[in-house]
Parts: C-alpha cells; sequence; structure tokens
C-alpha cells in the first residue's frame, strides 16, 4: 500500500472495498487495473446498508452493520423476502428487494401474487 497522496510511477494502491475514491493524476497517462471480488459477505453488508437508509428515512436510528448480529440477519431476511427469488444480474441481486421498498405499493402486489403462486 502506497500511503502518499499521489502515487508515484510503477507503485500501487489498496483501496479497501465500499469506500470512496478519487483520483487525481494530473497532465500524466496512467493505466489502472482493478479487480473485483463478489462476495457474499460483501453483498449481504450492502443489504443491511440499504435497509438502514430507509430506516433512516422513516426517522429511526438503525444499528451500524456489524454490530448486532442477529439486526444485521433480520434485516437481511427482510430485504431477501421481497427480493427477486431468481435473480439473473448482480444488480438485480442486490437492488431488487430495496426497489420494492422504495416504492411499497408494489411490495403489496408482489405478495399477493408470490401467495397465488404458493398455492
Amino acid at each position: 500500500m502506497h500511503s502518499s497522496n499521489s502515487p508515484t510511477p510503477g507503485t500501487d494502491v489498496h483501496h479497501p472495498v465500499c469506500a470512496p475514491h478519487w483520483v487525481k493524476n494530473g497532465s500524466d497517462y496512467s493505466v489502472a487495473l482493478s479487480i473485483n471480488f463478489c462476495m457474499r459477505s460483501l453483498d449481504q453488508r450492502a443489504k443491511v446498508y440499504q435497509i438502514n437508509h430507509y430506516l433512516r428515512k422513516l426517522g429511526l436510528s438503525p444499528t451500524p452493520p456489524g454490530k448486532s448480529v442477529w439486526r444485521d440477519r433480520l434485516k437481511i431476511a427482510t430485504l431477501e423476502l421481497i427480493s427477486a427469488r431468481n435473480p439473473k444480474t448482480k444488480y438485480e441481486l442486490l437492488r431488487s428487494g430495496i426497489k420494492r421498498v422504495a416504492r411499497p405499493s408494489e411490495i403489496d402486489w408482489q405478495l399477493k401474487q408470490q401467495f397465488i403462486n404458493c398455492r
């Protein structure tokens, strides 16, 4: 990990997962290689962040991810209950449930459809 604010040619930089970043290169050219890993633990952490966002919009103060295992699991389970059953893309995997939370009227219709299909 390079500790200065401006990397020099030939150096590498470790960028932590879920951390914002900004690269300023000046007038020089640069080549960057990004290797991304899709890990279930990070997907689940993202779901906790998503639920927390909407809980804050309701005026609540949710616990941050990692502070309470059972609360994190409850949030993840709640989101997975209303998420797409067989997501076809990474976007659908991470966003299908939260899109339904953002539009509550769709939740009722989709839950009714799931109930009808389960009979």
